[in-house]
């Protein structure tokens, strides 16, 4: 009989992925992995990383683990599809993702095969390709994609960086009671910190006669996954985007009762 709990228990299964990458990353952040110094180019104060030891590589095989759950739910969900409408799967059941029209329809016939009309329409229209606004595409894009790499490449490696704010490092001034005007930017944005490498760049100035005032800073830390920069606190919600996908779904089986 078709049903949902083999995906919704790679969804639960994911879900403890995640909460086990909350904890492993909290237990490296704890270790001081790295620090920064403050160094004056002109007018500038200079923020420079200095990396004491590079994350785990079992964080990434941790996230790995992640993903192929998040893909398998799909691949699960396609399965239990075919056997809803009463057709055998085939050894290329799947849940199909591409990027455009082309390459979904040069597979979603040998891999939808068995399933209603209706369903395979339902998951074009979930494609990243298709055009319907939150529709859950890039989610099914980064899970398909990133899970691909980390089954047939290499685990994705863990990278450490700026976090994507507008000001992403906490300054403390002396004396505390100084108004000071603060004009600064992260120029590592985005991208791995290096060791050694710059940062950040501040500069400040105190209005009137007030004195001039110490700045010490330190940078917001990220951690993310692979070439795509997959940041470690946005993966729950790539989760309950693929979760969400296989729910939508679910009012199918329970007609099915």
């Amino acid at each position: 009989m078709a049903s949902l709990d083999n995906p919704f228990a790679r969804l639960r299964r994911a879900r403890e992925h995640c909460n086990a990458l909350h904890e492993m990353a909290q237990a490296f952040t704890e270790t001081d992995p790295y620090s920064f110094t403050i160094e004056r180019e002109d007018d500038w104060d200079i923020v420079s990383v200095h990396i004491h030891h590079q994350p785990p590589i079992e964080l990434g095989v941790l996230f790995g683990d992640f993903l192929h759950n998040l893909r398998a739910a799909l691949d699960n969900l396609a399965w239990q599809l075919v056997l809803l409408n009463g057709n055998r799967p085939t050894r290329q059941t799947a849940f199909p993702v591409a990027q455009d029209q082309r390459a979904f329809d040069s597979h979603a016939s040998r891999q939808l095969a068995g399933m209603t009309a209706q369903h395979q329409k339902r998951i074009a229209e979930l494609q990243p390709f298709a055009e319907q606004v939150g529709n859950g595409g890039h989610a099914l894009d980064l899970i398909h994609e990133m899970a691909r790499i980390d089954r047939h490449r290499i685990v994705h490696p863990v990278l450490m960086g700026p976090a994507k704010t507008d000001v992403p490092f906490i300054l403390r001034r002396e004396p505390i009671n100084t108004d000071v005007f603060i004009e600064g930017r992260v120029t590592a944005a985005n991208n791995a910190l290096l060791d050694g490498a710059e940062v950040a760049r501040f500069r400040t100035s105190t209005p009137g006669d007030q004195p001039p005032v110490e700045i010490k800073a330190d940078l917001l830390v990220e951690i993310a996954f692979g070439e795509r920069g997959l940041r470690l606190f946005a993966l729950p919600t790539v989760g309950i985007e693929i979760g969400a996908v296989v729910k939508a779904f679910e009012p199918d089986f329970a007609l099915d009762l």
